[in-house]
């Protein structure tokens, strides 16, 4: 929900410069907003770039090595929803900033469309839970029954041991 707030936010900002009968003034607040814009669409274009067109544009220029770099994940998302809040109405404003959502591979929205599918962070989400808290059906087949003989608690507490120190391992 969060990562939706933005493009949510440039939607109805949208949808409000183009139902207005006239663009609001310019004023404080406006400029403010677009230079937080100015701001959100260079962080944008360096995390595509980043993302998408380095590695291949290096390979290009046959480069010998090439350095993992990394963008400035969400820094574009909030430069942009504070001038969607500073610009709200605007229609230049609420398109350029719905455009560079779009693009802003470092971003929340970006984000949640890359791991939509990954079971590992969203499965615990839906129901509340993680897997680790969820009870077993029956908690007693996790337990081992007794052992029957002095020999197999001898054969369990060795088993045990061995575990806990493999033999070739200092304790």
């Amino acid at each position: 929900m969060v990562a939706a707030a933005p493009v949510m936010l440039a939607v109805l900002s949208l949808f409000a410069a183009l139902r207005a009968p006239v663009s609001p003034p310019a004023s404080l607040s406006m400029v403010i907003g677009t230079g937080f814009l100015i701001v959100a669409i260079w962080i944008a274009c360096r995390n595509f770039y980043t993302s998408f067109l380095r590695y291949p544009l290096l390979k290009l220029l046959r480069a010998s090595t090439i350095r993992n770099v990394s963008g400035y994940p969400v820094v574009g998302t909030l430069a942009a929803f504070v001038s969607l809040l500073l610009g709200f109405g605007s229609l230049p404003i609420s398109a350029f900033a719905l455009a560079l959502l779009a693009i802003d591979t470092g971003g929340a929205p970006w984000f949640v469309a890359c791991t939509w599918r990954s079971g590992e962070i969203w499965d615990g989400a839906a129901s509340g839970t993680s897997e680790l808290e969820v009870e077993p059906e029956n908690p007693l087949a996790l337990v081992s029954p007794p052992p029957s003989t002095a020999e197999d608690s001898l054969a369990t507490m060795t088993k045990v041991a061995s575990d806990v120190h493999p033999p070739n391992s200092r304790p």
